[in-house]
């Protein structure tokens, strides 16, 4: 006990003369305060949905170089382009951004780095084999880009049989050489050979065609349009090679009403009830035999198949080289039969031709979904010396969900059961998200393993709607509406799993609100979407409401006059060239008053654009009398109108105080930008003069003082020009008085 004591006041007695000393002068590494830094770069370049950590990528110097804390704080520009979480940095879109680094130890201290993110690239890969060569073939590709590429066979004893793409809808444009048009996801390539002279003996033919957002089939026009929806199958040989002439066909079907209403794509539809429909196919080989693939309306259906120069087509039996045929055997199109793809399958021989007409006799319309023809003296599709595979699926936990048996050699699997599921782990929920590994083309059997994705779209919350006013006072932003298409495929999987809509059928998704559009490109023209990417014609897109932004071209004490600043989506002033009578007086087409485009300003785009906040928007008095227009008298001048939205006029646009020249001349001050939503849904857009990339024509409420079915547009130069107004790729720029 004694010596613990003397320990303690020994410890004491050293503690107390320290303390009694000189406090030093000397700094310690701790005390050292950074008075500059540098970054080793000052640029990043990044492809779209790319990932990296900063601190593998960047280093700093510090002076003095003995500083101890050389940690960092980042901080990312705002906008679209970039995700940044601690470290880690994810390129969402393409575009230029920045980064600005903060020392720990001096805040004063900062770093500003560059960051330039290209459009994602996709690898394009090729099957390993034997007995063959490719060659024009990159690494990787941008979305959109025409792949090219050459298959030289090497092996004597084979040739080249076909090339399967891994991804099912993606096609060849052209197979000498081959190309396709690069998807949004990697690629593999497969060929696949034979035995040099050997022959299949059939070719095969799935029918493909997209109603996209129409529900109701549509009229081919050209030959082209008819021979695009033959789609050649593999393994099989091709031998369409032409259509020759055809007759009121469609593309899609539908049939039914109310609850027994259905429609869809994929299928032709041969005729009316009041005209017979025909096709005449030219073909690289003389068949003596179809398999015809579809559903009938009535099983009392007639159709002729043959040779398209019989004279059996104009007196039947006559050289009996066609076959009148009933297809009592196919189902009827109903919706329980189409909904489950519960199509059938009909044999018809005739006389060996290689010029095919497929025709109705009894004006019965019939729907093709598919069509093998059979090479004369040959058996067709059933051929046991093409080899064939049995494939797996699975779920997550290896149950398994369907097995497909007899998968033919070089086929690209698809799976086509039930929808795979995860029950939920706590609080998470799951969204299946596709397969593990890659589908490609079979050489074997194999095995596909569902992969799932954790549900998360967001606590609920929705985005700010009151009004924003520029610092400047030059611009307001206000209200919502779609304008950006989404490209990141996590959102797109987290979207896609979202069943409910909200406000408009917008769906709600992390404190904002999308919505999904299928594309419907002006003239099927090939416009991009701001970051380059294609916009593919029938393709669903999801697209972000985003704030609208309006450029403040006039003001009082109390109100602003707001016009877009961009276009925000089209529609045709007036869809008929026609006068019209209203209450005893005549209406001309180019009456702004009773115009479609007028209705549809103040009312779907009122409530859809300020469904969440609208008490800023005021009615405001239109004078829409001659004085507006190019010309007075005019007398197709409209009364005026108190709206909510609308357009500005003639001499709107002419007017110095709203920021316009007042020539009427190709003018910057009057040319405009369309958005992503806008091209895909119908605007015009020039995409042939980079000074004038994506800007579109838009419509002024003011009638020509010649035509009464035009209306003084502005075009994509700034010229003010009249143009007829049914005309449905023309932009829309509306204009709003704001309160404060």
């Amino acid at each position: 006990m004694k010596k613990r004591s003397l320990i303690i006041f020994t410890l004491l007695g050293l503690l107390l003369s320290s303390c009694s000393k000189t406090p030093s002068t000397s700094t310690t590494s701790e005390d050292v305060i950074p008075t500059s830094m540098s970054a080793s770069v000052n640029s990043i370049t990044l492809e779209a949905n790319e990932t990296i950590d900063l601190n593998e990528h960047v280093t700093f110097t510090f002076e003095p170089s003995d500083t101890p804390n050389k940690d960092v704080i980042w901080l990312a520009d705002a906008g679209p382009h970039l995700e940044l979480e601690g470290s880690m940095l994810t390129a969402l879109e393409a575009g230029n951004s920045g980064l600005l680094a903060t020392s720990v130890a001096n805040p004063a201290l900062t770093s500003r780095i560059s960051v330039n993110i290209l459009p994602a690239t996709y690898p394009v890969s090729v099957t390993p084999g034997e007995g063959f060569t490719v060659t024009g073939l990159s690494e990787r590709y941008n979305e959109g880009a025409i792949v090219t590429f050459t298959v030289t066979v090497t092996d004597e004893t084979k040739e080249l049989d076909y090339v399967a793409i891994s991804d099912p809808d993606t096609v060849f444009i052209s197979k000498d050489p081959h190309k396709f048009r690069m998807p949004a996801c990697a690629i593999t390539l497969t060929v696949v050979l034979k035995e040099l002279g050997a022959s299949y003996g059939y070719s095969l033919y799935n029918i493909r065609f997209d109603l996209g957002e129409y529900k109701t089939p549509r009229p081919l026009e050209t030959s082209e349009d008819v021979l695009a929806t033959f789609v050649h199958e593999q393994p099989s040989e091709e031998y369409i090679t032409g259509v020759a002439g055809f007759e009121k066909l469609y593309g899609g079907g539908r049939g039914g009403s109310g609850e027994t209403l259905w429609y869809t794509g994929d299928m032709l539809k041969f005729g009316t009830t009041s005209v017979n429909g025909y096709i005449s196919l030219t073909l690289n080989e003389v068949i003596d035999k179809i398999k015809l693939t579809g559903y009938t309306t009535k099983v009392t259906n007639k159709i002729r198949v043959g040779d398209a120069y019989s004279s059996d087509w104009e007196t039947p039996d006559s050289d009996n080289k066609t076959t009148l045929f009933t297809l009592s055997e196919l189902p009827i199109s109903d919706k329980t039969n189409v909904e489950a793809g519960n199509d059938g399958t009909v044999e018809i021989s005739f006389t060996p031709t290689s010029n095919l007409k497929i025709a109705m006799t009894n004006k019965v319309p019939f729907y093709l979904t598919k069509l093998e023809l059979i090479k004369a003296g040959e058996g067709g599709s059933v051929d046991p010396g093409i080899p064939s595979y049995t494939v797996t699926w699975k779920n997550y936990n290896d149950d398994i969900l369907k097995i497909d048996e007899e998968v033919a050699h070089g086929t690209i699997p698809n799976y086509n059961g039930p929808t795979p599921s995860k029950p939920d782990e706590g609080d998470n929920s799951f969204i299946h998200s596709g397969w593990t590994p890659e589908i490609v083309a079979v050489t074997a059997d194999a095995t596909y393993t569902a992969t799932f994705v954790v549900k998360d779209i967001g606590d609920g919350s929705t985005p700010n709607a009151l009004p924003i006013i520029a610092s400047d006072f030059k611009s307001v932003e206000y209200g919502f509406y779609p304008q950006t298409v989404v490209t990141n495929n996590s959102d797109i999987i987290q979207l896609n799993a979202i069943e409910i809509p909200s406000v408009n059928g917008w769906y709600l998704y992390h404190s904002n609100y999308y919505t999904k559009v299928v594309a419907n490109v002006y003239n099927n023209e090939s416009y991009t979407f701001n970051d380059w990417t294609p916009i593919v014609n029938g393709k669903e897109y999801w697209f972000k409401c985003e704030r609208i932004k309006w450029d403040v071209i006039s003001s009082s004490e109390s109100s602003y006059t707001l016009l877009s600043s961009v276009l925000l989506d089209s529609r045709a002033f007036y869809s008929s060239s026609n006068n019209r009578t209203i209450e005893g007086s005549t209406i001309y087409p180019n009456n702004y008053k009773e115009s479609d485009l007028r209705s549809w300003l103040n009312n779907d785009f009122f409530s859809s654009a300020f469904a969440l906040h609208n008490t800023s928007i005021a009615s405001t008095n239109i004078n829409n009398g001659a004085a507006t227009t190019d010309k007075v008298p005019n007398q197709y001048a409209s009364p005026n109108t108190t709206d909510k939205v609308f357009l500005l006029s003639y001499q709107d646009y002419l007017d110095v105080n709203y920021g316009f020249e007042a020539e009427n001349a190709l003018s910057s001050t009057r040319v405009c930008k369309t958005t992503d939503f806008a091209r895909a849904t119908g605007s015009y857009v020039n995409y042939v003069d980079s000074d004038s990339l994506n800007n579109g024509t838009y419509w002024t409420r003011s009638p020509s003082s010649k035509y009464s079915y035009a209306v003084w547009n502005v075009n994509s130069g700034g010229y003010l020009s009249a143009y007829p107004i049914d005309s449905q790729s023309h932009s829309v720029r509306p204009c709003v008085t704001f309160n404060f």
